[in-house]
């Protein structure tokens, strides 16, 4: 059965990083297995926090690239690792930006958020949730940390 499956994820390529990293061959083998496979992200800008060049001026893009369909949609971005307050804005910036670029995916049956970041996961339960899908959230770091950072 052919699923249609959406990656919630705040850093994807071009972007490098860890994130990417690991979500990037999930989405390469659902496409190869024949799923539809859809990701919702921000405009590429890690880790400097500047867009990049190719996606400046643009506030929601869509994309085709191998198979897969890339949603973006511009946020607040901070340099990483700065300013708490500035790093904290760009998180929660991108729980807007994420579900506007998600619900532009239409139909689905899963919804995959891998964290950290945290905030991730707040627009794909949502998400889940507004498309009747399944939720798949991938812990990876509990970031115990980072919540005591902002005084959580």
């Amino acid at each position: 059965m052919n699923m249609r499956i959406l990656f919630v994820t705040q850093i994807f390529p071009p972007e490098m990083g860890a994130l990417p990293n690991r979500l990037y061959p999930f989405v390469r083998q659902l496409v190869a297995g024949g799923h539809k496979v859809s990701v919702a992200t921000g405009m590429p800008n890690y880790p400097r926090g500047v867009v990049f060049p190719e996606y400046q001026g643009k506030r929601a893009m869509r994309e085709e690239k191998n198979g897969y369909t890339i949603f973006r949609k511009a946020s607040y971005t901070a340099p990483r690792n700065q300013s708490k307050w500035s790093q904290l804005r760009n998180y929660v910036s991108f729980i807007p930006a994420a579900l506007s670029a998600g619900l532009r995916a239409g139909k689905l049956d899963i919804v995959f958020v891998t964290s950290p970041p945290l905030f991730s996961a707040v627009p794909a339960i949502l998400l889940a949730k507004f498309r009747h899908a399944k939720l798949v959230l991938d812990v990876r770091d509990l970031w115990p940390d980072e919540l005591v950072t902002y005084g959580g």
